[in-house]
């Protein structure tokens, strides 16, 4: 390694904490007050889910029983493998944690399976490439005996789309998909995540070790998914056409660094500084992982929603901000009675 080399990682890895400095003394993150973002917040899908978790709250029987004909399949994002087993062996041996404890999505399929309903975890390994992934997904679906409904959250969405793309003989079998707050046109943190110094050194080697694959994980930086969207757009389009697709994008908004100082971790987002890095780094109004405008996939029907982060939807992240498993799952069974009504729709 070079003088030049070992002078160039120390900028970069410089520049890297001087925009986390300055994003923490941001006053606040998110939508700017303008009739722009409020007509974001009240499209017509957005509207449609709020009117349909009001139903669904009081009565989810019509979704669940539409559900038990299909196999719903769960593709999980990053790192997932990492502490949601690390969870799991720790309360096999005992350990003094509640059931499910930082394991995303798993009292929603344990509650799924609990009603009736084919319901499993994609067999992946959250840390290899969206290309490896979507692969495994294709032959999930394949081996179903059952039309399939797929949920995908955050790094899943990316490995589904790739699957798709990569397996277009499996539309067929697919009903529907769900995918929620995926950084599917990329994110500023997926692109330090994977071409910082102190990644490149550090946390690459130890996604290695668990059996991931850093290098893999490369087709996740914004300039390689940009270019997918722009090279593969007819087919992406023949997805949405041919799959009834709903997408979610979510965001929450930070007070200033003074102010957390003093706020208690149960009203704060456990994403605060990532929300923050981002929103330094240009990628606007997001939800801790993923742009607001990366969420969204062309042609699918998007619904934005507001104070909600990354890990809200898929796991239990006390002490900081969190919502109860009816939350959890009511806004994720209302996102599939949206999708049930474009199921309907296309049959």
């Amino acid at each position: 390694m070079t003088f030049h080399m070992v002078k160039r990682a120390f900028f970069k890895l410089g520049l890297t904490f001087f925009a986390l400095i300055i994003a923490f003394l941001t006053p606040e993150s998110g939508f700017p007050s303008s009739g722009k973002s409020d007509l974001v917040f009240s499209n017509k899908p957005t509207k449609e889910f709020h009117k349909t978790i009001s139903q669904v709250s009081s009565d989810n029987s019509k979704i669940v029983n539409f559900l038990k004909s299909y196999q719903v399949i769960f593709v999980r994002g990053i790192f997932t493998d990492l502490y949601g087993g690390l969870s799991e062996r720790i309360k096999a041996l005992g350990g003094p944690i509640p059931e499910g404890f930082g394991n995303p999505f798993y009292h929603e399929i344990k509650w799924l399976k609990s009603q009736g309903i084919n319901t499993i975890k994609a067999r992946i390994n959250t840390e290899e490439s969206p290309s490896f992934n979507g692969d495994i997904v294709a032959e999930l679906v394949e081996e179903s005996n059952r039309p399939v409904i797929l949920i995908s959250h955050s790094k899943g969405g990316n490995d589904t789309l790739f699957g798709l793309l990569q397996n277009p003989r499996i539309y067929p079998k697919i009903a529907g998909w769900l995918t929620l707050q995926a950084p599917l046109y990329g994110s500023p943190l997926f692109d330090c995540l994977v071409g910082c110094p102190f990644t490149d050194l550090g946390l690459g080697l130890g996604i290695d070790l668990v059996g991931g694959n850093f290098e893999g994980l490369q087709e996740m930086k914004t300039h390689l998914l940009t270019k997918l969207h722009k090279e593969r757009a007819h087919d992406i389009k023949k997805i949405t056409q041919e799959i009834p697709t709903v997408s979610l994008a979510s965001q929450f908004k930070n007070p200033n660094i003074f102010l957390t100082a003093l706020t208690p971790p149960k009203n704060k987002s456990a994403f605060e500084a990532l929300n923050r890095f981002i929103l330094i780094a240009g990628g606007g109004p997001n939800d801790g992982m993923t742009p607001i405008k990366s969420a969204c996939l062309k042609g699918s029907d998007c619904v934005f929603l507001k104070d909600l982060d990354h890990g809200n939807l898929s796991v239990n992240l006390s002490p900081f901000r969190a919502y109860k498993k009816e939350f959890r799952r009511n806004t994720i069974l209302s996102l599939l009675e949206m999708l049930k009504k474009r199921i309907l729709l296309k049959n």
